[in-house]
């Protein structure tokens, strides 16, 4: 459960809260004050779809046009879960855990992104470090404010 007015993540088997966890969600204003309601971490009910890498390189927005622009390399222990690519995700760029700070994902410590990437299914190959699989549903994620 991912929780954004808490900036929280916790993990449960069954009823059980088995981990829990600081995050910073997507962000609601860009670094010029302006809202940018489209960073919104989605609210709704997902799950970790086909896609898990233990790196991946994201990129999107333009610099140019509204200094949203961002392009972050070996984003490390990602694990995808709506539409556009939003996932949960390693974070070295900021340690502002707890406060909104992402264009949508869900940015956690290291050490935290590599417990959930681990835990969660789709099972990922270590040694790939890559898992795409068409039409299978993964651990349920809920993201709720």
């Amino acid at each position: 459960v991912v929780d954004v007015t808490r900036q929280s993540l916790s993990a449960f088997e069954g009823s059980r809260e088995v981990f829990y966890t600081s995050v910073s969600t997507g962000a609601l204003i860009n670094n010029e004050g302006q809202s940018v309601t489209g960073w919104a971490t989605p609210i709704g009910d997902y799950h970790v779809v086909n896609r898990k890498y233990v790196s991946l390189h994201m990129a999107g927005g333009s610099e140019s046009a509204s200094g949203s622009g961002y392009e972050d390399f070996a984003v490390g222990y990602t694990s995808i879960f709506a539409t556009g690519g939003v996932a949960l995700h390693s974070t070295y760029w900021h340690n502002a855990w707890g406060s909104p700070m992402s264009h949508g994902c869900v940015n956690m410590k290291p050490e935290d992104s590599k417990f959930i990437y681990l835990w969660t299914q789709p099972a990922a190959p270590y040694y790939e470090g890559v898992y795409e699989q068409a039409g299978y549903d993964g651990t349920h994620v809920q993201v709720v404010e």
